[in-house]
């Protein structure tokens, strides 16, 4: 019986390096939707604060923090 040829053999050893690197991939994308959703819950919470920040100056009678006035020359 022959040997098969050295390209021929090792396929094998790719095979085993795929199925040990795919699940650090996989905890790696998802710890990286996870941030991403994080981010976006901040996001979103930071533009639901500046709503209520400039309600809450319109009601004082006093500009919003970052509102330039616009007669300032």
């Amino acid at each position: 019986m022959e040997h098969a040829p050295r390209a021929g053999r090792g396929g094998g050893a790719a095979v085993v390096l795929t199925l040990l690197i795919a699940p650090v991939e996989a905890v790696e994308a998802a710890a990286a939707w996870h941030r991403a959703q994080e981010f976006r819950a901040q996001a979103q919470a930071a533009d639901e604060a500046a709503v209520l920040l400039r309600e809450a100056a319109g009601l004082t009678g006093t500009r919003s923090p970052g509102t330039k006035s616009r007669t300032a020359g």
